[in-house]
């Protein structure tokens, strides 16, 4: 589903869709399968049982604002090189 289908269908969520309407598109860096195998890895109750689509979604726009951060703190330390200390 669309994000623009989603803030209809969600009309009390549309705070978790306005950053994704207004920002260009990113590269998808998180894998939905792999986030469903990650939860059920650590989930070792096995309560959690469904993984929604949107938090893959909110995951990715988490790990891209993590990089903009640590590319913005390497500028600042005169680096070429992201370093993972800049995470």
């Amino acid at each position: 589903m669309c994000l623009l289908a989603n803030m209809l269908y969600f009309p009390n969520h549309r705070h978790l869709f306005k950053d994704y309407c207004t920002r260009p598109f990113m590269v998808h860096l998180i894998v939905k399968n792999n986030v469903k195998k990650a939860v059920e890895e650590f989930d070792k109750e096995k309560v959690v049982t469904n993984v929604a689509d949107e938090v893959a979604s909110e995951l990715n726009f988490k790990v891209e604002q993590m990089l903009r951060d640590a590319i913005k703190r390497a500028k600042a330390n005169n680096r070429k090189t992201l370093l993972a200390r800049d995470l």
